[in-house]
């Protein structure tokens, strides 16, 4: 290869202490449809609606998002589940099993760019309880729509969400923690707001969109064609 793409600096950094060649190692990362930055604050409401957008697979770690549902036992939370997988009856079995089917809705599959923005239109932050990532552009999306993220304290998550200033980080796989980061964000409407402009903030600083990304994919294979 001439070269060897990735979309997250953590990646990057990871790959090039592996790589015979780190030189052949890029970072160009990706862009965010323009509709996201479009979509406006949700309105304060009696239910704080969370977003889930992601695959239902055991890596993506719903069930520890599930269970932090669970144990926040309260009817003014609503999870909206965007995704489709195999794990998608087992975990429809277990919001049943937790008694918090009233609570949370299967989605199904949301299609990218204006359904998805919609998606988010109607939450008020999204939950990413991921075990690995590489760089989500869910979250980056969320963000662009004004809308803090909880994620967890993983590669590919923690180079894009700061803690505290455009959501919230908890421990991998700790309900506690997620729950903690729940209740804090749903409890204060004003953490919301100013948590939301900060992320679309970012992101624009970013210069992250898809006519960027095309610019440096360019500019590398000219460079590549060219040696």
């Amino acid at each position: 290869s001439k070269a060897v793409v990735c979309v997250g600096k953590d990646q990057e950094t990871r790959l090039k202490k592996a790589a015979d060649h780190p030189e052949k190692v890029y970072h160009i990362p990706n862009g965010i449809h323009e509709v996201f930055f479009s979509v406006k604050p949700l309105e304060p409401s009696p239910t704080v609606h969370i977003l889930y957008a992601g695959s239902l697979i055991p890596g993506k770690g719903v069930d520890v998002l599930l269970k932090a549902v669970e144990k926040l036992q309260s009817s003014k939370i609503h999870l909206a589940i965007a995704g489709q997988g195999p794990l998608e009856p087992q975990l429809k079995v277990m919001a049943k099993e937790l008694k918090i089917d009233n609570s949370v809705s299967f989605e199904g599959q949301v299609p990218p760019g204006g359904p998805m923005a919609e998606m988010m239109a109607r939450s008020h932050f999204l939950v990413l309880p991921s075990h690995h990532e590489g760089r989500p552009n869910v979250v980056l999306e969320a963000m662009a729509a004004g809308r803090p993220v909880i994620g967890s304290d993983i590669e590919g998550i923690r180079e894009l969400v700061h803690h505290a200033e455009t959501g919230y980080l908890f421990a991998d796989g700790d309900v506690d923690s997620l729950c903690h980061a729940i209740r804090k964000l749903a409890e204060n409407p004003s953490d919301l707001a100013n948590m939301g402009r900060s992320a679309r903030d970012w992101v624009l600083r970013q210069g992250l969109t898809w006519e960027n990304t095309a610019r440096e994919y360019i500019e590398l294979l000219r460079g590549s064609m060219a040696s």
